[in-house]
């Protein structure tokens, strides 16, 4: 597969190692099979000068590791940053210059019933996938964005994580193949903007930038919290998290969708009706995205 030219983003088989092992497979009685007891996180390779790097890697690891903590699972941070590592030399090895990596961690394996065992390995599962094809464009041009009939429930103790029970956003996502549809808006039982499918949702309303709060449902995504710390402080923009309301979204002047691969989506229209930012990117979402790109060129600098 390793030839003097980088392999097409688009045509590589993934690579995937379970617990270390290229190609090894999940044991049935994997808690994380069995029951979505585990959590993953899904992560942009790039490439610069032949090396192979997570830009914000650190900001994954510290969500895996604190969802760990709040699951009572034991993983070993060396063991995790040994594993992504060695994913990442195989990218190197495959002139691979740009990817996708999902880490999936479980509980480990652990018999049948709910009670896990006293002394139980982490299932670590990192893999390298091909990058999504439209991301460019769906930047530049924006998305159209479908209003999911299933809602999120709440619960508490599970808000913000990216856990492995995810039926769902499976149920959500099912709910449309239409091609010019990129994303779909998920709401809560009271009708509150909480999410997409993928990814995590902001508006601009009356010259505030807001974004769901996700104390209750809804996962607290990497790029919303580069947006919340780095991007939006930089330009000298404070963001509201508050509920929501569907009427509010599409009253919205700005509205933009974002997460760790893609990166910020301007939103267009909803379910077929034009939103109230109509055909163009939206100037807090047009600067955003340039913080966003002089960001990542600061990664791949240093």
């Amino acid at each position: 597969m390793k030839n003097s030219k980088s392999v097409s983003a688009f045509t590589f088989e993934p690579i995937v190692a379970v617990n270390g092992v290229i190609g090894a497979g999940v044991s049935p009685l994997d808690r994380g099979f069995n029951y979505g007891d585990g959590l993953f996180e899904t992560v942009r390779l790039d490439s610069c000068s032949g090396r192979a790097y997570l830009p914000l890697w650190s900001l994954h690891r510290r969500r895996l590791l604190d969802s760990c903590s709040r699951l009572l699972i034991s993983l070993d941070p060396e063991r995790l940053d040994s594993a992504v590592e060695q994913l990442l030399q195989q990218a190197v090895s495959h002139n691979i210059e740009q990817a996708v990596v999902k880490v999936v961690v479980s509980r480990g394996v652990g018999g049948r019933g709910y009670l896990a065992p006293e002394s139980i390995l982490a299932t670590l599962c990192v893999g390298l996938y091909p990058p999504a094809v439209n991301s460019l464009a769906n930047v530049q041009e924006g998305v159209h964005l479908h209003l999911c009939q299933q809602r999120l429930s709440s619960n508490s103790s599970l808000a913000g994580m990216k856990h492995l029970s995810k039926l769902e956003y499976v149920l959500a996502r099912s709910e449309w193949r239409d091609k010019p549809l990129a994303e779909g808006v998920l709401l809560d039982a009271a009708g509150n903007v909480v999410e997409g499918t993928f990814s995590n949702v902001f508006v601009v309303l009356e010259g505030k930038l807001l974004t769901p709060a996700l104390l209750e449902c809804g996962v607290a995504g990497v790029m919303r919290r580069l947006i919340l710390d780095v991007l939006a402080p930089k330009l000298g923009v404070v963001v509201l998290e508050s509920d929501i309301s569907l009427v509010e979204l599409e009253a919205a002047d700005e509205v933009f969708t974002c997460n760790s691969v893609c990166g910020i989506w301007p939103a267009l229209s909803l379910s077929g009706a034009v939103l109230k930012c109509g055909w163009h990117r939206g100037a807090l979402t047009i600067r955003l995205q340039a913080e966003l790109d002089t960001h990542l060129l600061e990664l791949a600098r240093a």
